[in-house]
């Protein structure tokens, strides 16, 4: 049996598009945060990931060449601020991320449905604005 969520309805007039985000923690972007960036267009997210992954492979290489201590202490920090902060970071805030990014592209919020599917929560919104 699939649990009713709650998701918030976006509106922009523009090309009478509707969009809907997930109330709470963005579980995709805990667990795949490289594809949730991309496909968010997060490009500031993305490109923390990839100079970290950049800075911390340049940690491993001073460490290994020249077995210097800053760099070894340095590099496990790199590597779980890359695997574990930033990506939980994203499970907090992620959607509140997305509701930014679509009221910067001229979505108003219309409001909340608790729905099993976020394609009910538009249908109800829809039905509402033919009534208007």
């Amino acid at each position: 049996m699939i649990p009713e969520v709650y998701y918030k309805v976006y509106y922009r007039e523009l090309d009478k598009s509707y969009k809907t985000v997930k109330n709470g923690f963005s579980w995709f972007a805990w667990s795949n945060i490289i594809i949730w960036a991309i496909w968010n267009k997060h490009w500031g997210i993305l490109f923390i990931l990839v100079t970290g992954v950049y800075l911390a492979s340049d940690l491993a290489s001073i460490a290994n060449q020249t077995g210097n201590e800053i760099a070894l202490e340095i590099f496990p920090i790199v590597v779980l601020f890359l695997v574990v902060g930033l990506p939980a970071y994203a499970f907090f805030k992620g959607n509140s991320w997305i509701e930014e990014s679509l009221q910067k592209k001229g979505y108003i919020f219309l409001g909340q449905r608790k729905e099993k599917y976020p394609e009910l929560a538009i249908k109800y919104y829809e039905d509402q604005r033919k009534d208007v």
